[in-house]
């Protein structure tokens, strides 16, 4: 039996579970292909000098590093609830000798910011691990301010039926054995094939996002596995 996440207490403690091995897991699973999907969001970001940026679900703080280094002069806040993937951010800022980047446990739906506080939000496959995607848009244009940016990038189930086929196959069968044997964990890559099947389409994920922003729009990318979503408040 797929194992069921829907609590946030139950997400973040089995993130930290499989936090230290993480990275490695996602290089594997992805083929390596994750590196250049953040690398394209992160084009897309513009910012201004002394932004304000707040990088969602930042996990291990991948995306977190990459807006420091494209904006050294921006102050960046990576924010997720599992303390196990915080402390690898953590750890890896250490090595860097990165001290300007400040990571906080923090509830995307109840985050601990003020109300109109960033220039500029990420997310990168986060948005399936809302326990309610409504509520957590919500709060999102909460702590954006006005005509703030979100860049968020999510997995989502191709239009192609044969890409279909093959990609039901990749989540159902190949990252579960692969993600097991790299962390011993099935039940959460089984968990995270059943978040991809389970999400709304983007063009209904659209939708929700135009009742808390004034702008919406999203592009599909790597034959629609992976669909990159654009908001303004």
């Amino acid at each position: 039996m797929k194992k069921s996440l829907p609590s946030k207490n139950g997400i973040s403690e089995d993130f930290d579970k499989i936090a230290k091995k993480y990275d490695l897991t996602n290089r594997v699973i992805s083929l390596g292909f994750d590196i250049s999907w953040r690398k394209k969001l992160l084009k897309l970001i513009d910012a201004k000098y002394n932004a304000k940026i707040i990088d969602l679900a930042c996990g291990t703080g991948d995306v977190s590093f990459m807006l420091f280094d494209k904006f050294p002069q921006s102050e960046i806040i990576g924010a997720d609830l599992s303390e196990g993937m915080l402390a690898v951010a953590k750890h890896k800022a250490a090595k860097r000798g990165i001290k300007d980047i400040e990571f906080v446990k923090a509830d995307i739906l109840d985050m601990p910011f003020d109300d109109t506080r960033f220039d500029v939000s990420t997310m990168v496959f986060g948005l399936r691990n809302l326990p309610d995607l409504e509520a957590g848009l919500k709060e999102i244009s909460r702590v954006m301010k006005p005509s703030g940016r979100c860049y968020f990038m999510e997995f989502s189930v191709p239009r192609n039926p044969i890409m279909r086929l093959l990609h039901r196959i990749y989540i159902e069968a190949f990252i579960p054995v692969i993600g097991s044997y790299l962390t011993g964990d099935v039940d959460m890559y089984q968990y995270l094939g059943t978040t991809i099947k389970e999400l709304p389409q983007p063009e209904q994920i659209v939708e929700m996002m135009k009742k808390h922003f004034t702008g919406a729009e999203f592009k599909r990318i790597f034959m629609g596995m992976v669909t990159i979503y654009l908001l303004v408040k």
